[in-house]
This record gives C-alpha cells, sequence and structure tokens, in this order.
C-alpha cells in the first residue's frame, strides 16, 4: 500500500537523499543541494512543498510543487514549479509517479493555481495536460560580433565582478529583478540561492562605482564560451555594452542568451549585434485557469504590440471532461477576458455573466479546441497552419507566455 502524504521540514535530508539516489548518475557528484541550492542548499528549509511516497514506512519517491506568483503588470498569476520528481531505481514500475502527480493536480486545482510549469520529457507528462510552449528568443554571438560593432571600447569603464552571498551589489541586483514589469516574486533572503540555479554564478556590471547590471552565467573553465541565463540591466548600459564588458573582464569571446519577448528594449538591442536569434519553447506548463491567464498575456502583448479590436469565444475541452468557456477582447486599448462557465466575469469589474450560454447578438464564432491544442497553439511559436487558430483574430497569438529558467525546478 502506497502512502501520499506531504513532508514535514525536519525530513529535508531524507527528501535530498531520495532525490540524489533516483537520479543517480543524471546529476553532479554534489547531488541536488549543488544544482538547486534555492531548495536543498545550506540555507534551505522544506516547508511542506514535496508530496512524499511511503511503502511499508519507507520512502520511495517524491515530487516537489513550489509555489510562486507570476506579477504580469498590474495582474498575479498563482503558478506551481514541478520539480524534482524522483523514485528511487527498485521502486519503479509501482505507478508512484502517477499517484504522486494525480496528488499534486488534485491539490493545484483545490488551492485555485492558475498555471503550472516543468522540464522533462514531452509525452511523459502530457498525460496530466502539460504541454511544450512558452517562448525564448535564443540570441548568440562570436568574436567577429562584438569587434566589428566596436563593443570591447564601447564598454570601456565597465567591470564584471563575481557576486558572492555578502556582495555589495547584491541588494541593488534584487532591486533590479523587483522593477521588472514581468518577473516571478523572488523573497529577497533566497535572492542569492536563486541565482545559483542550475549551478548559475552570478556577477555584478559595475559602472562608475554603480551597479549597471547584474548576470547570471554558466562560464566553462579553460573555454572561450559562456552562456548567460539571466540578464537584467539598469538604464545606465546597454545589452551589447555588457557583451562587450563580459569579452574585456572575462575573455570570454563567444556566447549565447535567452530572453523573454516581452523583453522589447533588450529584444531590440540584441538583434542588431547577435549572430543567430532562434525561437524555442523551453517548458511544459498545464493551463489550470485558461481565463486568468489568457487575459495577464493579451494584456501584457497589447502593452508593446497594440492589437486589434476584436472578439473571440475559446470552448476549451479539459482532460477531466470539464470545459471552460471564454470571451476575449481588445477594445479601447485594453485586453480582457470574460470566463463564461462561471458566475461572474474574469475581469475586475466583476459584474455578472450568464453563465454556461454565449448571447447571439455578440455574433462571435466559437472555436473550441481540447486544453493540450490550446495551450500548444496560444502559447507557442509556430509556422504550422491551423484552421483553429487562423478563425482568431490575426496578431493575438502566440502569446508571450513565459516562466525565467532560474524560477524552474
Amino acid at each position: 500500500m502506497i502512502e501520499i502524504r506531504r513532508n514535514r521540514p525536519e525530513e529535508l535530508q531524507d527528501i535530498i537523499r531520495c532525490a540524489n539516489s533516483a537520479f543517480g548518475n543524471s546529476i553532479p557528484a554534489e547531488g541536488f543541494s549543488l544544482v538547486l541550492p534555492k531548495l536543498y542548499g545550506s540555507r534551505a528549509k522544506a516547508p511542506g512543498n514535496h508530496l512524499l511516497a511511503f511503502e511499508e514506512g519507507k520512502l520511495e519517491g517524491l515530487l516537489l510543487v513550489e509555489p510562486m506568483k507570476l506579477k504580469v503588470l498590474d495582474r498575479e498569476l498563482k503558478v506551481a514549479a514541478i520539480g524534482t520528481v524522483s523514485v528511487l531505481p527498485d521502486a519503479r514500475k509501482k505507478g508512484i509517479m502517477k499517484l504522486l502527480m494525480e496528488e499534486a493536480l488534485k491539490e493545484m486545482k483545490e488551492q485555485g493555481y492558475d498555471l503550472a510549469v516543468l522540464t522533462g520529457q514531452r509525452q511523459r507528462y502530457a498525460y496530466w495536460g502539460f504541454e511544450c510552449c512558452g517562448m525564448d528568443a535564443n540570441f548568440s554571438w562570436e568574436d567577429a560580433n562584438l569587434r566589428h560593432c566596436g563593443l570591447a571600447a564601447s564598454a570601456q569603464g565597465l567591470e564584471i565582478l563575481p557576486m558572492d552571498e555578502n556582495s555589495e551589489w547584491l541588494p541593488a541586483a534584487w532591486q533590479l529583478w523587483e522593477e521588472q514589469p514581468v518577473r516571478i516574486q523572488r523573497e529577497k533572503e533566497r535572492f542569492y540561492d536563486i541565482l545559483l540555479t542550475w549551478r548559475g554564478r552570478p556577477y555584478a556590471c559595475v559602472k562608475d562605482g554603480k551597479l549597471a547590471a547584474y548576470l547570471v552565467m554558466d562560464v566553462p573553465e579553460g573555454g572561450t564560451g559562456v552562456r548567460i541565463l539571466e540578464m537584467v540591466c539598469s538604464k545606465t548600459v546597454t545589452a551589447p555594452q555588457v557583451l562587450g564588458a563580459i569579452q574585456n573582464c572575462l575573455e570570454r569571446s563567444r556566447g549565447s542568451i535567452a530572453v523573454a519577448p516581452y523583453r522589447q528594449k533588450i529584444m531590440g538591442e540584441l538583434e542588431e549585434v547577435c549572430e543567430t536569434l532562434q525561437y524555442s519553447s523551453p517548458n511544459h506548463m498545464l493551463i489550470l485557469n485558461f481565463g486568468r491567464v489568457l487575459e495577464a498575456m493579451l494584456r501584457l502583448k497589447n502593452s508593446y504590440q497594440p492589437l486589434q479590436e476584436s472578439s473571440a469565444v475559446l470552448k476549451i475541452l479539459k482532460r477531466d471532461g470539464s470545459e471552460e468557456t471564454v470571451k476575449l477582447s481588445v477594445k479601447d486599448g485594453d485586453a480582457r477576458a470574460e470566463n463564461l462557465t462561471e458566475e461572474k466575469s474574469m475581469t475586475e469589474t466583476g459584474n455578472p455573466t450568464e453563465a454556461g450560454r454565449i448571447k447571439q447578438e455578440d455574433e462571435i464564432q466559437t472555436v473550441q479546441m481540447t486544453d493540450l491544442e490550446a495551450t500548444r497553439m496560444l502559447f507557442r511559436p509556430s509556422l504550422f497552419r491551423n484552421e483553429a487558430l487562423e478563425a482568431l483574430p490575426a496578431g493575438w497569438f502566440p502569446l508571450p507566455l513565459h516562466v525565467d529558467e532560474l524560477d524552474c525546478c
């Protein structure tokens, strides 16, 4: 008999041992304490965010449900980061992962989460409604790009300095993050450990004695390249200048960076100098409340790419047999989502709506799709022709749904 329950804080070391054993050689020898110090490092706590699977008193598997808040302009979405999905080698093929995922999904629905995000094999998690979506713009550059654009010279006066947990630049770096209009809210006391996620190394870009930008990078020893996991700039410096400073200070002549599409300023700066640009969908997401997520993302896209005024109705068929019908509209510069399957509007007005049907006088065509189709088509860039998508207002989709790499688990 498999027992599933929430962890107790004193079980953190048991959780780490189980996860390390389950992943084996696929993670560094130091284990999860190195890969995810925000969750398993020396300062980490385990406030009941793990589901544990026991058989005859032995811990045989676990799963993390890390609660987060995604700030999108003046909206806030409740997000669950799923991670550390672990089953011990000698306990596999007992259905433990299935039990853990089903319990996690049940709890997320009961607690009103808007979406969940995880990384992993696509079809493995599609059974529970997760689909590959989101959008990253992946830039790469080489020495020639920096040289011909004169970036090394334009970066004179900039210093790239490593940051540790006692760095004088760390509070300013956290403040820069807090000023981002779209972000996962990060606790100040956990900020440094979050920057260490996936073995990242935090750096300060300093200009005239002040923090101009901060970066989190993977800087392989003995190499010439660098991968930037996160870069946030102040108004005193441009992204290309930071690349020039990396070359000057760290002697790294090539690299890559992934950028969220709504970060339009840095996107434009990098497009002018970088060698390549590719779009990818890095995460698997489960949309639990399409109305709230669609409204937040429509308003976000409309803030930097004004959308045509129009309306549309989506009828989304979910895997559990339920339906969610959402009326979307863009009018007078604002975007709204009205959930017609509930008794009140998704908007802030609180005006009641007629539940379960669409008014005939609206004369709006209803587009029906499954939850996997909706996640894939509405939130992922694709050149694939889809008739259902073409029935929706041109230019509205894909929407810029994105969770930063350092916030994933």
